[in-house]
């Protein structure tokens, strides 16, 4: 629970300042691939959460191509986005206990969550209201390892990619100031958008989260989590993927890679290194 609280020191710090890989699909690559490790679970203290997450990330150009590097990109990424993830689920875990809540909301309790609702995009939230506490829980929850593995993996060619040694952008998100990230190269003459950069790959997953749960263009996916939770199901990597056709100009295209990379590299295992169930809501993530 501490370093709950002391990632949110971390969170502050980030105001401070796309490519693809297509995977082998013949029947005889796919048995020989090998099985991706789990990275091992790590326990820090107060004085040290800091400084292992933000960690430089390791130059994956200088590792082999293939189970190697992979496997580098997973023990690299994977205890990211457990914490990033760990943040969402904290704050869900007190969102439901309000919501479900069956006196008053004191006006703490209602302050916190119109604090909540300003972080996620939803104006004028009235906490009396049941379609505005349905939308912010079903915005406030943690997105699958598997899928977020497959989507920086997809977007960096395995962290390889220019935005992701040059902004630590692993996931492919633009910005709309000029200097406010890097400019494709092949961006169009009357184009305005930029690469964002981040100061480390942490923050770019704090992004990428707070996107998925935000956006209106990814309304799907949040309603496809909604439904296996509500249904008592763990929200699945591959289900959820569906909610991506927008992500991408690539479109269903986009979403059959995603999927194709979750099962081909066995990504599901990685769910594993998310919090249990009595830290996040009525089902395990």
């Amino acid at each position: 629970m501490k370093f709950i609280k002391f990632l949110g020191l971390i969170v502050a710090f980030s105001s401070l300042f796309s490519c693809s890989q297509t995977e082998p699909t013949s029947n005889d690559e796919q048995t020989a691939n090998p099985i991706p490790q789990l990275p091992p679970l790590k326990s820090f203290d107060k004085k040290s959460i800091a400084s292992e997450i933000l960690a430089p990330a390791p130059d994956f150009t200088k590792i082999p191509a293939g189970a190697k590097r992979k496997q580098a990109f997973f023990n690299f990424m994977t205890p990211l986005i457990y914490y990033a993830n760990q943040q969402i689920l904290e704050d869900r875990k007190h969102l439901l206990s309000l919501l479900n809540k069956t006196s008053s909301l004191t006006t703490a309790e209602q302050q916190w969550l119109e604090k909540l609702a300003e972080r996620y995009k939803l104006t004028d939230f009235d906490p009396s209201k049941p379609k505005d506490r349905l939308t912010l829980e079903k915005r406030v929850d943690m997105v699958p390892i598997a899928l977020a593995l497959a989507q920086a993996a997809n977007e960096t060619a395995w962290g390889t990619s220019r935005f992701a040694k040059a902004g630590n952008n692993y996931f492919g998100q633009w910005c709309y100031q000029a200097g406010c990230g890097i400019i494709p190269r092949q961006r169009d003459e009357d184009a305005s958008h930029e690469v964002k950069k981040f100061n480390h790959p942490f923050f770019s997953i704090q992004d990428y989260l707070r996107n998925l749960n935000t956006h209106a263009s990814y309304q799907q996916l949040r309603q496809i989590r909604y439904q296996a939770r509500n249904s008592g199901h763990i929200p699945s990597a591959i289900e959820m993927a569906e909610g991506l056709v927008n992500y991408s100009a690539r479109k269903e295209v986009y979403v059959k890679a995603l999927q194709h990379m979750i099962r081909y590299n066995k990504l599901t295992r990685f769910n594993q290194y998310t919090i249990a169930e009595d830290t996040a809501s009525n089902t395990t993530p």
